[in-house]
């Protein structure tokens, strides 16, 4: 753990399950020191019927060339896209330092493909957000090749990130093999992304300034963690009870609650929420995807993120925020 003041502070979580790339300046660099720069293959996809190996008519399998292994099934007109030519449109960017790759992964063994490249700010602030941007191709249809702008708080490294209706926090990329089209593509990616921050940041700012009681935080909790359940069964019910003693205790000495504009803050109650779905959520590893992966998918892609900004929008609307 990193120290800030004399105080320790959680490992960034994707960390713990991609390599660390920090310090190259190519997203071929970054993959081949995460072990992900293969190439994919589109090939006929067959079915076994009374033990023979029947064709699919218009169904292809996308196959790793390394090792035949399966990662998607697509149809006639897919045009796969490697890796390296789907990720390395930032490039650019990491040369001058606008961008630092920081972390690449996988995920559901190697259906989906990730990067991290980090925005660099002067770290001044007492409560700092860090700057992210997600890079993401997939090879089993689940995504195109995207672009996410990540809010990570340092302090409890809760992924903060909410879309906003002022600022868009994903971008989705176009597959070119023109340099001079993959630099404008990165620098309007970049812009975007600023522009998300930049408006995000001004959302964070006023919701320091907002007082939020225990009431509404535990109202919070209940619009967050039960939204649809009429009637709660006796496990819900104790369920709810746990999670929100927990989050109230959170919200008074958890990660940073230390620092001015937290404590008894609509900003210290949308992170005591996130807190807890970020280091707090109990999810099981199975079938050679480990609890952390599945974890960290979820916080981006799955349950926890569409909780996260049910938090961010629950928390504006109980503090009377616009965003």
């Amino acid at each position: 753990m990193a120290q800030t003041n004399g105080q320790s502070l959680p490992t960034i979580p994707w960390r713990s399950v991609g390599a660390k790339v920090e310090g190259l300046m190519t997203a071929r660099e970054a993959l081949e020191k995460g072990g992900l720069n293969w190439n994919v293959e589109k090939v006929p996809a067959f079915a076994r019927f009374e033990g023979k190996m029947v064709p699919i008519p218009n169904k292809y399998s996308l196959v790793r060339t390394t090792d035949g292994y399966p990662l998607g099934v697509v149809g006639r007109d897919y045009q796969p896209v490697q890796n390296v030519d789907a990720l390395n449109f930032m490039d650019s960017l990491t040369r001058t330092n606008e961008a630092v790759y920081e972390s690449a992964g996988q995920f559901n063994g190697g259906r989906i493909v990730w990067m991290t490249a980090r925005i660099p700010t002067n770290g001044s602030e007492l409560d700092p957000v860090e700057k992210y941007l997600l890079l993401v191709t997939s090879h089993d249809g689940s995504y195109p090749i995207i672009a996410a702008a990540i809010a990570l708080r340092i302090w409890c490294a809760n992924q903060i990130q909410a879309a906003i209706r002022k600022a868009k926090n994903r971008f989705r990329i176009r597959h070119t093999t023109n340099v001079e089209q993959k630099i404008e593509e990165a620098r309007i990616t970049l812009a975007k992304s600023l522009q998300y921050f930049h408006a995000v940041d001004d959302v964070y700012d006023k919701m320091k300034g907002v007082k939020f009681t225990e009431g509404q935080l535990i109202t919070l909790v209940e619009n967050v963690f039960s939204a649809g359940d009429e009637k709660k069964s006796d496990r819900q019910i104790t369920r709810l009870e746990n999670i929100t003693e927990k989050v109230v205790e959170l919200s008074k000495i958890g990660k940073g609650t230390h620092l001015p504009g937290v404590k008894g803050t609509a900003w210290g109650a949308f992170n005591a929420v996130t807190e807890y779905l970020d280091h707090y959520t109990t999810i099981k590893g199975g079938k050679g995807i480990s609890a952390e992966e599945k974890q960290l998918n979820s916080v981006w892609f799955g349950t926890v993120a569409d909780k996260t900004q049910r938090a961010f929008d629950e928390t504006l609307k109980i503090a009377k925020l616009a965003a």
